[in-house]
């Protein structure tokens, strides 16, 4: 992964997300284009009836949709600050230095089953266990959140192009 990571100066992908809420009993899915570009500029492409985009960079994050454009301070916004952190060192190969979790790496079937349970700070709040299965060539193929108060959200990565 840190290989292919330290080559890696931009990914495109497909996504299908799926959400889970006990609360309001249901499931949500949704789908798009994920982009990445180093070092840390990530641009997620909602598509279907409300197309929308998140885009985070170093320090912002905007959201777009229905027209009109927020802007979040990342510093001021843990949850988003670390979740971007974690995607861009996945793709940059450097999940395992996660200092915020306790990670475990097992091989199941030609893949490598991450599991990462927060530890300490603010994402701790929120987050039970983020569950990453990496391919052999170092591609995350699918990103599970499981929150604290039961929901949870599988995102599936498919049609990987890589440039390094």
């Amino acid at each position: 992964m840190k290989k292919i990571g330290k080559e890696t100066q931009t990914l495109q992908c497909h996504f299908e997300q799926e959400k889970f809420s006990p609360l309001l009993e249901s499931t949500s899915k949704s789908s798009g284009q994920l982009y990445f570009k180093q070092p840390k500029s990530i641009c997620w492409k909602y598509q279907g009836e409300k197309p929308s985009s998140i885009v985070f960079n170093e320090e912002k994050a905007f959201l777009e949709s229905n027209g009109k454009r927020k802007e979040y301070d990342l510093e001021k916004n843990p949850i988003f600050r670390k979740m971007n952190d974690l995607i861009a060192r996945s793709v940059q190969g450097q999940v395992m230095d996660q200092k915020e979790f306790n990670v475990s790496v097992a091989e199941q079937g030609g893949y490598f089953q991450v599991e990462m349970k927060p530890k300490v700070g603010a994402v701790r709040l929120f987050v039970k266990e983020i569950q990453l299965k990496v391919n052999t060539k170092g591609l995350v193929e699918a990103l599970t959140i499981f929150s604290k108060n039961g929901d949870w959200t599988k995102i599936l990565f498919s049609q990987h192009i890589v440039t390094g």
